[in-house]
Parts: structure tokens; C-alpha cells; sequence
């Protein structure tokens, strides 16, 4: 294993030390300065630099969070400089500006895409103008010391030990296609569904959701996952897909042997062997970010899944159905393959 496989390795598997670590060098960062250049209202920074990495450990999170942050505060400082040249010091219309603007900024707080810098132009608002004195210089040197420490989040954030959410979707990805490949050897190998195969089942049902969220800050991070966005997306809905078979074939029972033929167990054993391998192929395909050959991984499990095709249109609607599902399977590993390959930029 390589020297950066086994730092990554670490960094993932302790990332709430790794993030704690950097956040205190931040705020070690932001004292130093308070320190060293003595700014007016200079404790924002530090608070500013915990609000934007304390809870948000990926980089994508903190850039995405960073932007909306500067943007917020651009955006209240404007209001805060226009209602102190129109209007001076005076405490009754610095009141009314904060209410209006707490106004228009929480309804901008329900946005999607929005929200975060709505909440943040609420809250800079009410710093710039609300706390202690209000004049034009207070107010420059709270935008200036906000918009320092939402830098020294990024530039932490980014440099030392980056936990970046591009790469833990495709660690999650590779992770969720093994366990899909084991549940379905599990389910080969045995006629009863165990409380494991389920829970297995419901922790890969779980990671749908965590890998929208990582794919969303992978946005941030890489022009490559924008590039790729849907391909990704792509990939997210074809694992649940998968999941959603697999679910299907634990609530079918067709083992009681007059069902199948000899030749057909005989199939669908090959058909196993080359699906699990397939998919564990695609697995570490997926987690090197390289491409594969898919006539060598897929090949013969296309050959296989013609020869299902052949023997579900002979069969009853039971079993039919199962073998089906099986050929569906087959189907969808091939989508995976393709999306795999879009979104890889190393060569097998």
C-alpha cells in the first residue's frame, strides 16, 4: 500500500480528530493575528473560523460554506453602510434595519441553496450594526475580520490533511458494491435471509442519502465531479436499484425443486460466480478511479444473462420473475460499468 493510501486511510477513518485538530489550528491562526496585527473587532475572525469548519469537515463543505458566508456578509454590510449614510448612528433606525433585515434574510433562510447565507446575513447584520458601537469604520473592520476568518477556514480547510468529499463518494461507492456483492453470495449460499443479510441490506439503503449529500460538496471541490454530475447521480440510483432486486429475491422462495431444472441451477451458479466477481471488479475499479475493459469483466455474464433470457421465457410466472430479476441485475451492472468508466480519468 502506497504512503498516501495509508495517510488517506487514516485521515477518513479518524476525521473527527482530523477536523477537531485543524479547526483549533484555525482559531491558533486567527489569535495569532489578533495578536500580531491588533485589528479592531478582531475576535470575528476566530468566531467566524469555527462557524465555518467546526461542523463541516469535507472541503467541499467549507468552500460551499465559506462562499456563503462572504456572500452574506458582503450583502449585510451593504445595508449596514446604506443605513449609516442615510442615516447616521441614530439607535431607532439601526433597530429598524436589523428587524427588516432579519425579515428578508430568515425568509431567504428557507432556501435550498440559499439558506446558509441567508442565516449568515441575518447574523453579520446584527454584528455589524447591533453590537457595541455603529459607525462606517466599526462596521468595515467586522466585515473585514469576517471575511479573514472565512479565508483562514478555506485555506486550512483545504491544505492541511484536506478530507476531501470527492474522494469519500468514491470510497462509499466501492464500499456499498462489495456489500451488494455479498449480500447476493450470501443469498446464493443459503435458502434463509439471516438478520444480517437485512441489516446489510438497510446500511446500504443508509448510504444513498450520505452519498447525495458528499456528492453535493464534491461539487464544490472538483470541476471534474461537476462535469460528471449526473453520471454520478446515475450511479447513486443504480446501487438502490440494485439494493431494491436484491430485496426482492430475500421474498423469493424457489428452492423446492420443482422449479428448477438441473441445467438451469447449473446457470444461475455460473451466473453468481460472474456477477459477484463483476461487481467486486467494479468495486475496486470504483475506489482506483480507473476505468475497466468491459468485455473482459462483463463478457461472459452477458453471454450468461442471454441464456436466462431463453429459459424465463419457457418458465411459469414464479419462477419467470426470478430468473428475471437476475437478468435485470445483469442489466444494471452493465449501466454501472458505463458510469464508471465516464467518471474515471485513469485507464485500466
Amino acid at each position: 500500500m502506497k504512503l498516501q493510501d495509508r495517510l488517506e486511510g487514516l485521515i477518513f477513518s479518524h476525521y473527527r480528530t482530523v477536523n477537531a485538530v485543524k479547526t483549533t489550528l484555525g482559531v491558533a491562526i486567527g489569535l495569532y493575528c489578533m495578536i500580531i496585527l491588533a485589528m479592531p473587532h478582531s475576535a470575528w475572525m476566530v468566531v467566524t473560523t469555527i462557524v465555518v469548519m467546526s461542523a463541516m469537515p469535507q472541503v467541499g463543505s467549507a468552500v460551499n460554506r465559506a462562499k456563503l458566508r462572504i456572500a452574506g456578509t458582503l450583502v449585510a454590510a451593504a445595508i449596514a453602510y446604506a443605513s449609516l449614510f442615510f442615516f447616521g448612528p441614530n439607535p431607532v433606525y439601526i433597530g429598524l434595519t436589523i428587524v427588516i433585515g432579519t425579515l428578508l434574510f430568515s425568509y431567504m433562510a428557507t432556501d435550498r441553496e440559499l439558506g446558509y447565507a441567508g442565516t449568515l446575513a441575518a447574523l453579520s447584520l446584527a454584528i455589524m450594526l447591533g453590537y457595541g458601537s455603529a459607525s462606517i469604520e466599526d462596521v468595515s473592520w467586522r466585515l473585514v475580520n469576517i471575511i479573514a476568518g472565512s479565508v483562514i477556514a478555506l485555506v486550512v480547510s483545504a491544505v492541511v490533511l484536506p478530507i476531501r468529499a470527492k474522494r469519500k463518494l468514491t470510497l462509499n461507492t466501492a464500499t456499498s458494491l462489495a456489500a451488494l456483492a455479498e449480500l447476493y453470495n450470501h443469498y446464493r449460499a443459503s435458502d434463509q435471509v439471516s438478520d444480517y443479510m437485512r441489516d446489510m441490506l438497510y446500511k446500504v439503503y443508509q448510504q444513498i442519502p450520505v452519498q447525495r449529500r458528499l456528492l453535493a460538496e464534491s461539487i464544490h471541490e472538483s470541476q471534474h465531479i461537476r462535469m460528471h454530475e449526473s453520471s454520478y447521480e446515475r450511479l447513486i440510483s443504480l446501487q438502490r436499484s440494485l439494493a431494491a432486486i436484491l430485496e426482492l429475491l430475500f421474498e423469493t422462495s424457489w428452492r423446492n425443486g420443482s422449479l428448477n431444472t438441473e441445467e438451469e441451477e447449473s446457470l444461475l451458479q455460473r451466473f453468481h460466480g460472474h456477477f459477484n466477481g463483476a461487481l467486486m471488479e467494479l468495486s475496486d475499479a470504483i475506489r482506483k478511479e480507473t476505468r475497466i475493459d468491459t468485455n473482459k469483466t462483463l463478457g461472459q455474464l452477458h453471454k450468461l444473462a442471454h441464456e436466462l433470457k431463453h429459459f424465463a421465457g419457457l418458465r411459469d410466472i414464479h419462477a419467470s420473475s426470478y430468473l428475471w430479476l437476475h437478468l435485470q441485475m445483469s442489466r444494471e451492472l452493465e449501466e454501472v460499468a458505463h458510469y464508471i468508466n465516464s467518471v474515471s480519468r485513469t485507464p485500466s
